[in-house]
């Protein structure tokens, strides 16, 4: 999204596309702030939302995919097909790919870093709710934690391939 405004912010036009009906995808859902002065993230990605909406160098694509790139720099041709099956092919100087994300999932199947195993091991998702509740709390007991130290621990357990508790 950020993209497509510094486009249209060089006088440039640009196409935004998007599968789902709606921009802004994970953040709205998962995050109680976004910025270093801890605004909300509903604040946060409304601004930019609306620049997207009142932008008329921005055309917004909702309910839609690309199909079929072909080209070179300066010259592509971009199949975008639409929910209803059709297809337009539009021709564009550059793309700039943004595939958005999704959270880890631990998975009870594989119970990795003890998610399920342990009451008190929570995922970034689950920190960001209670950030956004304004309660940071031990799942264990809903009680505050007891020392600074034990408030939270956040390392890259992923990359490290372990979790001890």
């Amino acid at each position: 999204m950020e993209a497509a405004r510094a486009v249209a912010d060089l006088g440039k036009k640009a196409i935004l596309v998007e599968a789902k009906g709606e921009i802004g995808g994970t953040p709205y859902s998962s995050y109680a702030t976004l910025t270093p002065d801890l605004q909300e993230t509903e604040e946060a990605m409304g601004h930019i939302v609306r620049g997207i909406h009142q932008n008329p160098a921005i055309d917004l694509r909702l309910n839609t995919r690309v199909v079929k790139s072909e080209g070179e720099v300066g010259a592509f041709h971009v199949t975008l097909e639409s929910e209803d099956s059709t297809q337009t092919v539009v021709e564009v100087g550059s793309i700039i790919v943004a595939t958005g994300f999704q959270h880890f999932d631990p998975g009870r199947e594989t119970q990795m870093y003890g998610y399920y195993e342990y009451d008190d091991v929570i995922t970034l998702v689950d920190a960001e709710r209670m950030f956004k509740s304004g309660a940071i709390v031990r799942p264990s007991n809903g009680e505050a934690p007891e020392r600074e130290w034990q408030r939270f621990l956040i390392f890259p357990a992923k990359v490290m391939g372990f979790c001890k508790r």
